[in-house]
């Protein structure tokens, strides 16, 4: 599960938009505003590209997009 909250904090840290973002990752604003509605649509190939566009570390691309995972293996 995806946690949006964190993504869209990773954003604001960078100073970036919905408009910067697309233009970073090549994904399409309207996608990406439909992404933000239903997270888990995030494909692997996107959430790679917004890993990418953020210069996210592993452990906060593991904390935005494997949430449930990670808490499900600390219990």
């Amino acid at each position: 599960m995806v946690n949006i909250n964190k993504l869209r904090a990773n954003m604001v840290e960078r100073g970036m938009n919905v408009d910067s973002l697309s233009a970073e990752t090549g994904i399409p604003k309207d996608r990406l505003y439909r992404r933000f509605k239903n997270p888990d649509e995030i494909t692997i190939e996107e959430a790679d590209a917004i890993i990418n566009a953020l210069k996210t570390d592993y452990n906060g691309a593991i904390s935005i997009f494997f949430t449930q995972l990670l808490a499900k293996t600390q219990v």
